[in-house]
């Protein structure tokens, strides 16, 4: 039976959020934010019983948060990950008025690995 790893990285405007079934890869991806942009903040946002990270949310990156997650995305595809998914996020919010609209909310992608 095919065992598989899952990645799913959120570009915003606000920052990136990585979610990984694999704290190693989720942490190595943090760390190029690091690298590139020293003084970023990241938070776990969410964690499995065993108390190990499998969400985290990367901010304050001087503006190039969509270059920093482009950097990501093109590492992952060339460290052999299969994009499976790829678009634009709608968010729906609504005005004062009550009407509801929707505003661009960024960039998801979606991947996985096959493990031997």
């Amino acid at each position: 039976m095919k065992q598989w790893k899952y990645l799913r990285l959120i570009l915003s405007d606000s920052g990136i959020n990585i979610q990984c079934t694999e704290n190693d890869i989720l942490n190595s991806i943090v760390a190029i934010a690091k690298t590139l942009v020293p003084t970023c903040s990241t938070k776990v946002i969410e964690k499995i019983p065993d108390g190990e990270a499998f969400s985290m949310f990367v901010s304050q990156l001087q503006n190039q948060d969509y270059s920093i997650g482009y950097l990501i995305v093109r590492k992952l595809c060339r460290d052999g990950w299969e994009l499976i998914s790829a678009g634009e996020r709608r968010v729906t919010e609504r005005a004062w008025g009550g009407e509801h609209y929707e505003s661009f909310g960024g960039f998801e992608y979606h991947f996985k690995f096959e493990v031997e």
